[in-house]
């Protein structure tokens, strides 16, 4: 079982910094830094990728999605911007993976209404 967890973002922080703590050893592990500084965004693990997407950099509402590939055991891993980025720029979000895409769930978007529930296809 793994017990890692990750921070990557806090409201109102606008961080590009991330890390990784591993609840078996104590240990917390600076990861590569995201490109795009975001916060309200949201997160999900499929299997040993971790995925962000959406948020707001403090000028602007992202739409953006990065993702790295086994930031636990590579220690190189650095956060890729190779998935489409959503259909719409949103906010305080959920996010889920299901039959090989990313669902957008609730949130906010640019002009503070209600999104409806999206999909974006996952490489």
């Amino acid at each position: 079982m793994n017990f890692t967890f990750y921070i990557l973002s806090t409201a109102k922080s606008y961080c590009g910094t991330t890390h990784a703590y591993n609840a078996l050893t104590g240990e917390w592990r600076q990861l590569a830094n995201i490109s795009s500084r975001s916060s309200a965004s949201m997160t999900v693990i499929n299997g040993n990728e971790v995925v962000i997407c959406g948020g707001y950099n403090g000028t602007d509402w992202l739409s953006t999605c990065h993702r790295i590939i086994d930031p636990v055991n590579n220690l190189t891993a650095k956060w890729l911007n190779d998935i489409p980025n959503l259909p719409i720029n949103v906010y305080g979000h959920s996010l889920l993976y299901a039959n090989n895409a990313l669902v957008v769930i609730g949130g906010y978007s640019d002009d503070d209404g209600p999104v409806c529930v999206s999909s974006v296809p996952y490489w």
